[in-house]
């Protein structure tokens, strides 16, 4: 089971769905500036609009990856990609 969160949305995925939803919202995600994140069983997906990611806990070369995509292409702020202590704590 892996948690998708977004601000207060908080929507539980089995893992054989994991890919339909990654697929669904990369696809509906229209505004640049939004990402949509999924931790479960020491991994986190990270979906911007038309890009999905994910990163280990360890894979700091993801993590830049993931954050470099964020920032030139969808114009988020440095600070709002904190993304890698998600894995500890999926709410932020």
């Amino acid at each position: 089971m892996l948690i998708l969160i977004c601000g207060l949305l908080h929507i539980e995925v089995t893992t054989d769905r994991l890919w339909d939803v990654l697929r669904a919202v990369a696809e509906t995600i229209r505004q640049p500036g939004w990402y949509f994140h999924l931790v479960g069983e020491g991994r986190i997906y990270v979906v911007m609009p038309h890009a999905i990611f994910f990163a280990d806990g360890a894979d700091d070369i993801a993590f830049d990856s993931i954050i470099a995509y964020g920032m030139k292409q969808c114009g988020i702020h440095p600070e709002q990609l904190e993304i890698k202590g998600l894995l500890a704590n999926p709410y932020g």
